[in-house]
């Protein structure tokens, strides 16, 4: 969701390498800090061998001043709590917008569908709650995580993945990838003999659900992947035009189809303007001459980005507006009232930054 905020697909783009080039392995240097100055101080002598789970309170609580100590203590509960409310937000989110709002109380107003999804967040919260003693039977929280990660992963990463990459995954394979393979990873928690085959003459390390903790997600891999591709041979696709936008080779197609014509791949300038709010402009749309259209190298039907000129607020003044035909004087774009306030743009004589997206 982060990424659909950001000002272009090129900026998302950009966003997504950088996650994973950069702040994925200061994160992991991060987390594995404590640990690896816990294992130095270890071998030296200085400090006993404690469990796992405890060796960042602990190594934190050596080497820091009470003061710095709980400011890391009150910084991982505020990080907890980032978290936690990040994933009830999505399950809300998930809830409103793809099941209920469209399938099941369709067409009632914004206050309702905000009231249903406090609940859905506060009944998210009770199960998360609740499921806190499934949690604390395991021998560590690192082993609860990745014994809930291989069970509940695989069909969702499956599933996501044949949706985006092949044309022929169908809606009933989807289904059936989703609800098969949930049963057949519930199965190898029973039955943990179904995952010696992938094992590679590791031992079990445990029984029922403990055995086989991180190699479940291979056999959940493999069996959402078999009954997704064999569901999906046998089942009707969808035509390609109710593909588009949502499987991969089909971008053009839905740049058309969003815009009402191809991509404007000419490469255009960032142009300070005037801001002048007329209410004669249509809501959504924005009116510049024809001379800063050269300098932006826009067409009407464009998508421009306009922005407040102060670089340091990261986009939070923003909007993007669709290039209009009508034309004011050179150096002014022209917005409806509704479109500044939406932008939280400020109302009056102010200097905004204009560019081309597609």
């Amino acid at each position: 969701m982060r990424f659909l905020a950001v000002r272009s697909e090129r900026d998302g783009r950009k966003a997504m390498f950088i996650l994973v080039l950069v702040l994925m392995p200061l994160a992991a240097i991060a987390v594995s800090g404590a640990g690896w100055i816990g294992r130095a101080m270890t071998n030296a002598g200085l400090m006993g061998v404690v469990e796992g789970d405890k060796v960042f309170v602990i190594v934190s609580r050596l080497l820091c001043s009470k003061g710095v100590f709980g400011l890391i203590i009150a910084a991982l509960i505020a990080a907890l709590m980032s978290t936690a409310d990040t994933l009830i937000n999505a399950v809300a989110a998930i809830w409103v917008n793809d099941i209920w709002r469209p399938h099941l109380r369709p067409g009632r107003e914004d206050r309702y569908y905000l009231a249903t999804a406090r609940w859905v967040s506060a009944l998210s919260a009770i199960v998360g709650i609740a499921l806190v003693p499934l949690f604390m039977q395991f021998k560590s929280i690192f082993d609860a995580h990745g014994t809930f990660t291989a069970a509940i992963t695989p069909p969702l990463v499956v599933a996501v993945l044949l949706g985006v990459l092949w044309r022929r995954y169908t809606t009933k394979a989807a289904m059936a990838t989703l609800v098969g393979g949930t049963l057949a990873i519930v199965l190898s928690m029973v039955f943990p003999a179904l995952i010696a085959p992938f094992s590679h003459g590791s031992a079990p390390g445990g029984e029922g659900a403990k055995a086989y903790k991180y190699l479940r997600a291979l056999f959940g891999v493999v069996a959402c992947g078999s009954i997704g591709l064999f569901v999906s041979l046998f089942t009707t696709r969808k035509p390609d035009h109710e593909l588009v936008g949502l499987v991969i080779g089909t971008r053009d197609a839905a740049i058309r189809r969003y815009k009402g014509s191809p991509e404007n791949t000419r490469p255009g300038k960032t142009v300070r303007m005037q801001l002048r709010i007329d209410p004669e402009v249509e809501i959504g749309t924005a009116q510049v001459s024809s001379a800063d259209r050269a300098l932006l190298a826009a067409d009407p039907g464009d998508i421009l980005y306009v922005s407040d000129r102060r670089w340091w607020l990261g986009g939070l003044r923003s909007t993007h507006a669709r290039l209009a035909t009508d034309e004011p004087a050179r150096g002014e774009i022209r917005l409806h009232p509704q479109t500044v306030e939406e932008a939280q743009l400020r109302a009056g004589e102010q200097i905004v930054t204009v560019s081309k997206v597609i």
